[in-house]
């Protein structure tokens, strides 16, 4: 009861306390704010104020010192002691700082409060390429994008992967440059302001860059030209670095027309018209161009280069000389003509061949022109040109007489070639043997005193149209000995004997110095030889007279001789070879008492 009684009056007081302690306090304010927002973005403030005791409570809210909004209450009306001023607020577009500001009133104390809220840079949306991805070789291209946030610029980059040469994009521009066609591969993103974040950039973007069209080409050589000429066309125009190609058009009425399809050389093997056309060939960064319309050369004749003689400028009496020349152009014959002042008797020049004719020495004075063919003009004629005719070296003199005689017989040289009528002349050559070798100059006749060679030349004598021939080669004439008229002869010449037997043997016959040779079963020299025979068989001895002052080797003399062995006994009749020749018997037939050899038998072996 009495715990009961103490909680009623802490009540009772209480009651009458409570409004007298909160007047004892200034408004409590509390703000409930982000820390920071991206710019215009949408955020939620809310402020709110706690009174004390006192009967009002005011709360007044500025933004940036600007009235934000407000709130009031009777505390007694409304028994309320919390005040709120909320709502939705969007950032500003700027980065900075928002300054937000309270104050609220008692009827007894005012409470103050701020709190800032930091205005950061907003993320861009995002940015799309929205240029084509076509372009053309030399036309400008300007990359365009859309998208992002803000007034932050476009900045272009090249992504990766540019196949054209010299790729790049204007970092601020957005144009395009290549050096070539390919593709450029370009990205891009919008710049930071003052209030967005750079953007992200976009993915990669390629740009085909195509080739251009080229200009027209336009011939601009001469339209016409000379026959052996060098003509080159020209041509301006086009686009890049594309060379030339030159052909040949329709209706060419040269022969043989042709254009050298990269350096423009035309050529032509006659005269006539050679029609071409041309075109820029494609290149890295430009398509082929057009051809040009056919253009239509005329190939006109030529002047001819000028003409030389080139044959000598001298010429023999009786020799054929025909005249030469070189120079001019094209297939024109040459035209021969005398010139003037001519000396040599009857001068004339073929036309056509240039032979050159006279009927004495002395100097002929031509000149020349080449004829005009369908392509040259005909040439300038040559100064006169003198030849002069002098005396004519004579042919060759050759000995045609035979190179061989025999001793004691006549040799007369003789000799062909040469010309005119000089006579011949003989002398003797370097090299003879025979002894008192000699040769008459003008007959020839040769002459010695023993054989051997004798060698000799000639020469035929100058004339009056003619000089003297050339000496021959020196020419060998053999004086042979002859053969030895009487014959050499041996005696005796055959006969059987036996091994021992001595023979003399007698030469005879021959000629000239006798110095008889023996051979075969003899040897040495001289008129009689005894030879003895030792070997069986059959024995030759042979003689001649050798080779002398006049006379070739004599015949050779031969005796033959069956030779039997002494001791032989061929037939068996007790008597030996040399007995039975001794005796005259045959040596192959026994001899008995009742043959022919038996008388002789008992004669030389009586009993």
């Amino acid at each position: 009861m009495k715990t009961l009684s103490r909680l009623a009056v802490l009540l009772v007081l209480c009651g009458i306390l409570a409004p007298w302690a909160r007047a004892q306090m200034p408004p409590t304010i509390t703000f409930t704010l982000p820390g920071s927002v991206s710019v215009n973005a949408t955020y939620y403030p809310s402020i709110q104020s706690s009174d004390g005791a006192g009967e009002l409570l005011n709360l007044t809210v500025t933004k940036n010192g600007t009235y934000y909004g407000s709130s009031y209450y009777n505390y007694w009306d409304s028994n309320r002691y919390v005040l709120y001023v909320s709502g939705s607020d969007t950032a500003p577009s700027t980065a900075g700082t928002i300054a937000w500001y309270a104050t609220s009133d008692t009827d007894n104390y005012t409470g103050t409060g701020s709190q800032n809220v930091t205005v950061t840079k907003g993320d861009q949306a995002a940015v799309t390429i929205t240029s084509s991805s076509s372009a053309t070789y030399g036309t400008t291209y300007t990359a365009t994008a859309s998208g992002g946030s803000g007034s932050g610029a476009l900045v272009w980059a090249l992504g990766s992967g540019s196949t054209a040469s010299g790729a790049a994009i204007n970092s601020s521009s957005g144009v395009i440059t290549a050096n070539s066609s390919g593709t450029v591969v370009i990205k891009v993103y919008r710049a930071a302001d003052s209030s967005y974040n750079q953007s992200a950039t976009t993915s990669d973007f390629t740009v085909t860059v195509a080739k251009a069209s080229q200009s027209a080409v336009s011939i601009t050589s001469s339209s016409s030209a000379t026959f052996g000429t060098t003509y080159t066309a020209t041509a301006s125009g086009g686009d890049g670095t594309g060379a030339l190609v030159w052909a040949l058009g329709s209706g060419s009425t040269a022969s043989g027309a042709a254009i050298n399809s990269s350096s423009g050389v035309v050529t032509a093997s006659s005269t006539g018209t050679v029609v071409i056309k041309v075109y820029r060939d494609t290149d890295s960064s430009y398509n082929a161009s057009s051809t040009t319309a056919d253009f239509t050369v005329t190939v006109g004749k030529a002047n001819q280069s000028s003409v030389s003689i080139t044959s000598g400028s001298t010429g023999t009496f009786g020799t054929g000389y025909t005249a030469t020349a070189s120079g001019g152009s094209g297939t024109g014959a040459l035209v021969w003509a005398l010139g003037s002042g001519s000396t040599a008797p009857s001068p004339a020049i073929n036309s056509s061949s240039g032979a050159v004719t006279s009927s004495g020495a002395g100097t002929v004075v031509i000149h020349v022109y080449r004829a005009s063919d369908s392509n040259y003009n005909q040439s300038s004629t040559t100064s006169d040109f003198t030849i002069t005719f002098g005396k004519a070296n004579q042919a060759g003199v050759s000995i045609t007489s035979s190179n061989i005689y025999s001793h004691g017989s006549s040799y007369t040289a003789t000799a062909s070639g040469g010309n005119g009528s000089g006579a011949l002349v003989w002398a003797l050559g370097t090299g003879s043997t025979a002894p008192g070798a000699a040769i008459n100059s003008s007959s020839g006749v040769i002459s010695t005193s023993g054989i051997g060679t004798v060698v000799i030349h000639v020469y035929r004598a100058a004339d009056s149209n003619y000089n003297q021939s050339a000496t021959s080669s020196d020419f060998t004439v053999t004086d042979n000995p002859i053969s030895q008229p009487t014959t050499v002869t041996i005696s005796p010449t055959s006969g059987t004997i036996s091994t021992g037997t001595t023979i003399t043997f007698t030469a005879g016959g021959g000629n000239g110095t006798i110095n008889y040779t023996w051979g075969s079963a003899a040897s040495g020299t001289g008129t009689t030889k005894a030879v003895t025979f030792n070997t069986a068989g059959t024995i030759t001895v042979t003689v001649k007279n050798p080779a002398n002052q006049y006379y070739a080797d004599s015949n050779t003399a031969t005796a033959t001789y069956t030779v039997l062995s002494a001791t032989g006994d061929p037939d068996s009749d007790g008597l030996t070879n040399a007995e039975e020749l001794l005796l005259g018997t045959n040596p192959s037939v026994a001899a008995t008492d009742d043959t022919s050899n038996t008388l002789a038998l008992k004669t030389h072996r009586p009993n």
